[in-house]
């Protein structure tokens, strides 16, 4: 299956339309919780925010690694899974989500209201 079916398939299964959403980042598709992203693709391969020891095994699967949206500038507890083994994206979508739910807080913070910038008086 190619890997964008295998993401909206994911997708289809894992949102809930309400906490659980399918969304966009920085251009690519990602799956959020309550506004915070936990998974998505980047051309052929899967990203997945996951704790330490779940992010250590996903590194060592086949096509796993670091993710490093530009070369050389990996992001902080991601990985990437590229299609050789796509059949651990499910489960690796369903832990990070639990991941990222468990750090997430349940509502989000009502938004400060912004002051508007008097204008400078004419003379």
């Amino acid at each position: 299956m190619a890997a964008k079916e295998s993401y909206h398939e994911i997708a289809a299964g894992i949102t809930d339309g309400h906490e659980v959403v399918a969304s966009q980042m920085f251009g690519m598709p990602v799956l959020k919780v309550r506004g915070k992203a936990f998974a998505g693709l980047h051309g052929e391969v899967m990203t997945f925010k996951l704790p330490s020891e779940e992010l250590q095994k996903a590194m060592k699967l086949p096509g796993g690694g670091p993710f490093e949206p530009m070369p050389g500038r990996a992001m902080g507890g991601w990985v990437q899974v590229s299609t050789t083994s796509e059949k651990q994206w499910k489960p690796l979508a369903e832990q990070a989500l639990a991941f990222v739910s468990s750090i997430t807080p349940a509502g989000k913070p009502a938004k400060k209201p912004v002051k508007k910038a008097s204008k400078p008086a004419k003379k």
